[in-house]
């Protein structure tokens, strides 16, 4: 990440909810994401489309028209014949499963631990990070379906020991924000979520953010021109900011280290 997209990255770790820090503005915020090593070893939905069969399925975001069994077994309740647009399906990882390989499901979650557990991840599903900014994926192996849905019952903390006790995995960064400080020549911010998987088998989730002017050229690092210092008589927000949210960052720094991904 480049010194023209950081100042808007930290004024969103430090935002509170509610409170915009003074002297700064908002510019347009693109967000996408990078998973082709996930969907690769994972479990995702799809969302059925109108004209959809499931040999269609198989054949155009599977393997082809052999894995309509593997759709099927993922999905018991689905009814071929009868099924609705909109109607969502898990759909098996693109590469085989090896002999006695379990499928792990993935959730996407904004804002972890704000709201608790994610909700299943579809191909397509527009991702939004939450209000501070973090952005987390949930990779839960089908023999902890259970557990992971109870524990979500019981809230975030429960989910999060799931993760420390190596039953499931939890992929976690920060994004950024779309507000720049005045003076900052960005006029809009690109955000890409990536998913990789490292040699030893673990998946790592960043964020890429590039900055754009009003031409619509990238801001390369050390192009940006001197920010101009917010109001001074607004300088106490930040204080106050900073305050609520040291605490936040310092947490989420030792739960990053805590939870750090296993070989999937």
């Amino acid at each position: 990440m480049h010194a023209a997209a950081l100042a808007p990255c930290l004024l969103a770790l430090l935002s509170l909810p509610d409170i915009i820090p003074p002297g700064t503005r908002s510019v347009p915020l693109e967000t996408k994401l990078e998973a082709a090593p996930l969907l690769e070893r994972c479990c995702v939905q799809y969302v059925v489309v109108k004209g959809d069969t499931l040999e269609k399925i198989a054949r155009e975001r599977c393997g082809g028209a052999k894995d309509v069994r593997a759709i099927l077994a993922l999905n018991p309740d689905v009814k071929p014949s009868r099924m609705q647009i909109g109607e969502r399906l898990w759909l098996p990882p693109k590469r085989a499963l090896a002999e006695g390989e379990e499928p792990v499901f993935v959730y996407v979650e904004p804002g972890w631990p704000v709201h608790g557990t994610g909700a299943p991840f579809a191909l397509g599903d527009p991702i939004r990070p939450g209000r501070n900014t973090q952005l987390a994926f949930l990779l839960v192996p089908k023999s902890q379906l259970a557990a992971y849905r109870a524990a979500g019952a019981k809230g975030a903390a429960n989910v999060e020991k799931l993760a420390v006790d190596g039953k499931i995995q939890l992929l976690t960064t920060w994004g950024c924000g779309n507000r720049v400080p005045e003076g900052d020549p960005t006029a809009k911010l690109s955000q890409t979520f990536v998913i990789t998987k490292e040699p030893e088998g673990k998946f790592v989730l960043q964020a890429q953010v590039t900055a754009f002017d009003k031409d619509g050229k990238v801001i390369e690092p050390g192009a940006e021109k001197k920010v101009k210092e917010p109001a001074k008589d607004g300088l106490w927000l930040l204080l106050l900011t900073a305050a609520g949210g040291g605490w936040l960052l310092l947490r989420t720094r030792r739960r990053s280290a805590d939870l750090a991904p296993t070989a999937a």
